[in-house]
């Protein structure tokens, strides 16, 4: 039988959450009143919707524990939970582009797209593995998260790097797998390169737009790769 949770814990998560919506509550209102859209007038109507305010964020509040309790986020399920998975350190010039050691195919549009330029260097960095539950576009997937996209990319190093030590360990049950990972060129060019490992060890990577429009199945069960949040 596993342990069960104490009164302690709880009331320190509770407390946890409660600093932070507080924090934040405060800063906002701060922040409207600053940009004049927030008065000793209208801050009156403001408190009247306090119960509709606070009824938002305790269903926000149950729906984030709900995701992190069971692993699965929306169209994702983490399947690393409890598993330390990292990416070793780069030096920003293991691109994806050239990486003829790793993969037996490197799709030609690394280059054609300046997808083969070298990054900057990355330490040790811990990453975490999805499971595809849903059909999803790239839009859903990294969508589903709230964070800013740049929080949820790698660098084609360090890519390489996931392919050379970890890829092996997070195949499917028929000794195969697809890799989703987001990786940035320039200031604001995303894209998602995306590699096969097969049940007879052949890899082979490719690369899409982040904006494109096309749909993974749920029936890949494609794997995507997050530094940890």
């Amino acid at each position: 039988m596993k342990d069960m949770i104490t009164s302690g814990q709880v009331d320190a998560f509770a407390n946890v959450v409660a600093d932070a919506t507080r924090k934040s509550t405060r800063e906002e209102l701060n922040a409207l009143e600053k940009a004049g859209h927030l008065n000793a007038v209208n801050m009156q109507s403001v408190i009247a919707s306090g119960d509709r305010i606070a009824f938002a964020v305790a269903e926000t509040v149950k729906g984030k524990l709900r995701e992190f309790a069971s692993g699965i986020f929306g169209c994702l399920k983490l399947i690393s939970t409890g598993k330390k998975v990292m990416i070793g350190a780069t030096n920003g010039t293991e691109i994806l582009a050239t990486a003829n050691d790793v993969f037996k195919y490197i799709d030609p549009d690394f280059k054609n797209w300046g997808c083969d330029e070298a990054e900057e260097t990355t330490p040790e960095t811990p990453v975490e593995v999805y499971e595809l539950t849903e059909n999803a576009s790239y839009r859903k997937v990294y969508g589903r998260f709230g964070q800013n996209l740049d929080r949820l990319r790698l660098t084609t190093p360090q890519i390489k790097k996931f392919f050379e030590t970890e890829a092996d360990n997070w195949l499917r049950e028929d000794g195969w797998a697809i890799y989703h990972f987001l990786f940035k060129v320039g200031n604001n060019k995303f894209f998602v390169a995306y590699a096969y490992r097969y049940e007879d060890g052949f890899r082979r990577v490719h690369v899409r737009p982040f904006s494109g429009e096309y749909v993974w199945g749920a029936g890949t069960r494609t794997r995507f790769v997050f530094p940890q949040l």
